[in-house]
C-alpha cells in the first residue's frame, strides 16, 4: 500500500515545480503525474478540484475546504 501522505507531497513538490517554472497555464494532470511519479489515476476523478487543492496548498491560499 503506498503512503497517502507521501504521495500528496510529491503531488504537491510537482505542482510547485510546474507552477514556478511555467506558471499556472502549465499545470495538467498528465504532467503533474510525471513529475510526481505516480498514476494520473490518482488525480483524474476530481481533476480540476483536486488541481485546485494541490495548487492551493502550495500558495498557502485557503480557497478549498
Amino acid at each position: 500500500m503506498r503512503d497517502k501522505e507521501q504521495t500528496k507531497r510529491k503531488l504537491i513538490n510537482a505542482v510547485a515545480q510546474v507552477f514556478k517554472n511555467e506558471g499556472y497555464a502549465g499545470l495538467g494532470v498528465n504532467k503533474i503525474a510525471r513529475l510526481a511519479g505516480t498514476d494520473k489515476k490518482l488525480i483524474l476523478p476530481n481533476s480540476p478540484a483536486c488541481l485546485i487543492r494541490i495548487t492551493s496548498s502550495v500558495l498557502g491560499s485557503k480557497c478549498m475546504p
